[in-house]
């Protein structure tokens, strides 16, 4: 769209790799004119999920390079994008548009939640560079006050994610990936006792928990069906889940 408004013109179109799910985080290139973006599907790796190269007045575009997050361009010429949790830097060629030389990693555990591919980092016109991490991938809960002051540590820190307190205050749900199979469950932690339990036990990615409002069930989506389906069980854990949502899209 142009800055002086007016009418939006679409300039990527779904369907130009396979199985593209999702086009993200456009950066423009020097000349303003071309721009890099994160292409593929956030949950499945699919051939050619990561970095293309678009053009303002051009639909078409151009697959650069396998990337697990959205890329960047660093002077005096080079392309900065994740793979895993390791930010990788190649010789990028503004004229010939070009990938060039080695790939070479310059930090690792940079955070990036995968849901969204987009990595926690970025870089100034003058080649300045800043990013998050999260040591041996590992995240600690907190308890903190409403100005931001750190109260005290939940449990153990870990590879975990999305917390949610049940209603009373009493039992943390959170995301952690099975052991073995690196997929993720849901987890509930009584916090008097700073005990956790595992919760769903499905080698699919079970996630994002939800309380019901009164404590006694959690709600979650897991893709055992291929997609993201809606599941409910006794948040006691003692009985199996039940399919409360069943579509052929993702929820």
């Amino acid at each position: 769209m142009s800055a002086a408004g007016g009418m939006p013109a679409q300039i990527t179109r779904l369907g130009q790799s396979q199985g593209d799910y999702a086009h993200r985080w456009p950066t423009f290139l020097p000349d303003a004119r071309h721009f890099l973006y994160w292409a593929g599907n956030s949950w499945t790796n699919v051939p050619n999920s990561g970095i293309y190269l678009g053009a303002l007045d051009s639909t078409e575009a151009k697959f650069l390079v396998r990337a697990d997050s959205n890329a960047f361009y660093a002077p005096p010429g080079y392309l900065l994008y994740l793979r895993g949790e390791t930010l990788m830097a190649q010789t990028f060629d503004v004229g010939s548009l070009k990938l060039k030389g080695d790939v070479l990693p310059i930090a690792e555990h940079v955070s990036s939640p995968q849901a969204f591919r987009r990595g926690l980092f970025t870089v100034s016109g003058t080649g300045l560079l800043a990013y998050e991490t999260v040591p041996g991938g590992n995240a600690q809960f907190l308890w903190v006050d409403k100005q931001g002051n750190k109260l005290g540590t939940v449990g153990e820190p870990g590879n975990q994610d999305a917390p949610l307190l049940s209603p009373d205050g009493a039992r943390l749900a959170y995301m952690m990936p099975d052991p073995q199979s690196k997929t993720e469950d849901i987890w509930v932690m009584d916090l008097a006792r700073g005990v956790r339990t595992r919760f769903t036990f499905d080698p699919a990615r079970d996630t994002w928990p939800v309380w019901s409002p009164d404590g006694g069930r959690v709600a979650f989506a897991s893709n055992r069906k291929g997609h993201f389906d809606l599941y409910v069980k006794n948040a006691s854990g003692a009985a199996n889940e039940e399919l409360l949502y069943e579509s052929d899209v993702d929820k």
